[in-house]
């Protein structure tokens, strides 16, 4: 299943399980979490006592959406257990609670907290149950603004294999030169038409 060209409208629990079940890898593309990344590493996040989800949780989260925006585009899956081999894979879900709700606040979090702001990002929530628990799909395609970093700390990421990764300031100018040239073929080409 190709979470990068179907529909996210279209995606039902039962694709979920089919990710889960075919133990699909992480990639260059693709990114697995359990859970909203807590401080500690151990405890779970306050939107699971029913309060908003935390800073830290949304600017890790804003920091596999950067370096999939300053790479080559990604989806990530929140609510999915991973496996400890390396790559990591998908082994089974991890239902979060009140899902839309979570979706809907954490697509507007992460659009404010990255920055320049992304020009799409997709998300989707997909109940697992029928009390409103599921999993969060967030898709990001290939920006044409970037490079772009996370408004919090101020850095940015790229995507190497299946880890998002701080760059420094030469890369981060490196990026900018090759969107440059990137937009200047494209204005040329359409120039020429």
């Amino acid at each position: 299943m190709d979470l990068l060209s179907r529909d996210l409208r279209d995606l039902s629990s039962a694709d979920i399980q089919q990710i889960c079940n075919d133990q699909v890898a992480e990639g260059a593309t693709l990114e697995f979490k359990a859970d909203l990344p807590s401080n500690d590493g151990k405890g779970k996040d306050p939107w699971h006592r029913g309060a908003r989800f935390s800073d830290y949780a949304r600017n890790s989260l804003a920091r596999e959406i950067v370096a999939f925006a300053n790479t080559f585009g990604g989806a990530l899956v929140l609510g999915i257990n991973e496996t400890k081999d390396k790559p990591s894979r998908a082994e089974s879900t991890n239902p979060l609670p009140r899902v839309h709700d979570l979706e809907r606040s954490l697509r507007q979090a992460l659009q404010d907290t990255i920055d320049p702001p992304l020009p799409m990002l997709e998300s989707a929530s997909i109940p697992l149950d029928d009390d409103g628990n599921g999993v969060v799909v967030f898709r990001v395609p290939t920006s044409r603004r970037r490079p772009h970093r996370v408004d919090a700390s101020r850095e940015a990421f790229v995507r190497r294999t299946d880890e998002s990764v701080r760059i420094s300031m030469r890369e981060i100018q490196e990026l900018t030169i090759q969107n440059l040239a990137e937009t200047r073929r494209i204005d040329d080409t359409i120039q020429n038409v």
